[in-house]
């Protein structure tokens, strides 16, 4: 995916542009133009976004932050699931349509953005419907444990919501070490994920200030990386990490690593039954083939933006880019894709342009295979 900034978009305020940066959302409704003014918009400002089915809409919370939806173009039903939904909707529309209250249009968005509208209007609407979707600090008991997943990588940490989620688990999401530390501090979470790798403060960072804190230095926190070395376990040990993960992990192993690591001193630990080996089975959680399909989009259009950084001699983006593959791709049920992204990382690193060009050749490949048949015979 292309994050290149468009001119009159490159200065945003410091909490708009960290609020939507890695954000996901879906787009349902708009027609190739429309649609490819909002990914222009989206990626000025750092967001991921997805083509959403009307199908989707019920589970809209579990892929991804916020739907952005065209009224007019998604049918009375289509708008009542979406009132119902607990992902925020951002409405788009003539004044004219919404004020006809179709489907109550007018009342249960979170934001509504009247046409025509400017980019920079559509950036402000964006972000409140975000602000509006934070949670308040704990006062009492919950009734979920709640987990702070810290990763930079949103295919990873859309999985792990969901997976998290679908067994009775409160989750948020943040993409950076210094608003992980600040989230861990207001929430206070019963457990924290946290990647090694991620902008601002890495893993290692994070852990070594939670606990020097003394409001939670006794909160368990489950390290995850996908490159994992001695010196990493060593340096995560001697900082009293609870758990080492290495990545990809199937969901159904993260779920009971994270379950383990909440258990009262004592308890006995009954886990998740993990699918039989013989099965082959991707271990996605049941019922989500759409959040797979968002998957796939997503690195199928992200392969536009690789082609272009070789032409550039970009080969830090080519590592990160190979590197969130080889974290992710097993973990969604192509475990091709993870040793595509294994190599990926290794040649960018050694700046080997003609490796750099088969792999992505391969992974261009693969995909097409994939996308030529419904995603529950893909993997």
């Amino acid at each position: 995916m292309s994050t290149t900034p468009q001119p009159e978009l490159t200065r945003l305020a410091p909490e708009i542009a960290s609020s939507l940066a890695l954000r996901r959302f879906g787009l349902l409704g708009f027609n190739a133009q429309e649609t490819g003014r909002l990914a222009g918009v989206l990626e000025s400002a750092r967001a991921v976004w997805a083509r959403f089915e009307e199908s989707w809409i019920a589970k809209s919370a579990y892929l991804g932050d916020a739907l952005v939806i065209r009224m007019g173009a998604v049918s009375p039903q289509g708008l009542r699931a979406a009132a119902g939904s607990r992902a925020p909707v951002l409405l788009v529309g003539t004044a004219e349509a919404i004020l006809e209250g179709i489907g109550g249009a007018y009342a249960w968005p979170r934001e509504i953005l009247v046409e025509p509208w400017s980019d920079q209007e559509l950036l402000v609407r964006l972000f409140r419907v975000l602000a509006g979707r934070s949670e308040a600090v704990p006062t009492g008991p919950r009734e979920q444990p709640l987990i702070l997943v810290a990763d930079d990588d949103t295919s990873w940490t859309a999985l792990v919501e969901t997976c998290l989620r679908a067994h009775g688990l409160t989750c948020r999401t943040v993409n950076d070490g210094l608003r992980t530390l600040r989230l861990a501090r207001e929430l206070r979470p019963d457990l924290i994920a946290l990647d090694v790798q991620m902008p601002g403060m890495d893993g290692f960072e994070v852990l070594e200030a939670i606990r020097r804190d003394p409001f939670l230095e006794a909160l368990p926190v489950a390290m995850m990386t996908a490159c994992v070395n001695d010196a990493e376990v060593k340096r995560g040990s001697a900082l009293h990490a609870d758990d080492y993960i290495a990545k990809p992990v199937s969901p159904t192993v993260l779920l009971n690593r994270i379950r383990k690591l909440l258990l009262p001193a004592g308890s006995v630990f009954v886990p998740v039954a993990e699918p039989a080996e013989e099965t082959r089975e991707p271990e996605v959680p049941p019922g989500l083939d759409e959040l797979r399909a968002v998957y796939l989009s997503n690195r199928t259009r992200e392969l536009v933006t690789l082609a272009g950084a070789v032409q550039r001699g970009d080969f830090d983006s080519l590592s990160r880019a190979g590197h969130n593959l080889k974290g992710t791709g097993a973990a969604y049920g192509f475990a091709e894709l993870s040793e595509i992204g294994k190599g990926l990382e290794e040649a960018a690193k050694a700046a080997d342009a003609p490796k750099v060009q088969t792999l992505l050749g391969k992974a261009e490949s693969y995909l097409n295979r994939l996308n030529a048949v419904p995603s529950h015979e893909g993997a």
